[in-house]
């Protein structure tokens, strides 16, 4: 039985499903939206953390897209 677990938290730096404008920006093209997507995903299974903790969510299809890239938050 493992007696540790590891926690961290990450700033997704205002995640938005593509073409949705924020502040006054015009919001990511499809092309940025999923080069993010995948970034992120990369990150989330480099930290293969027991708990993640995120910030800065725009758009809940927009993490669960993020989730599903990833191989060890796939099912989060």
């Amino acid at each position: 039985m493992r007696s540790e677990f590891t926690v961290a938290t990450f700033n997704l730096l205002n995640l938005v499903d593509a073409n949705t404008p924020y502040y006054d920006k015009e919001g990511l093209t499809l092309t940025e939206y999923n080069k993010k997507c995948d970034w992120l995903a990369d990150q989330f299974d480099r930290l293969d953390a027991d708990i993640l903790a995120v910030q800065e969510v725009w758009s809940l299809a927009a993490l669960q897209d993020v989730c599903r890239r990833s191989v060890t938050m796939r099912n989060a």
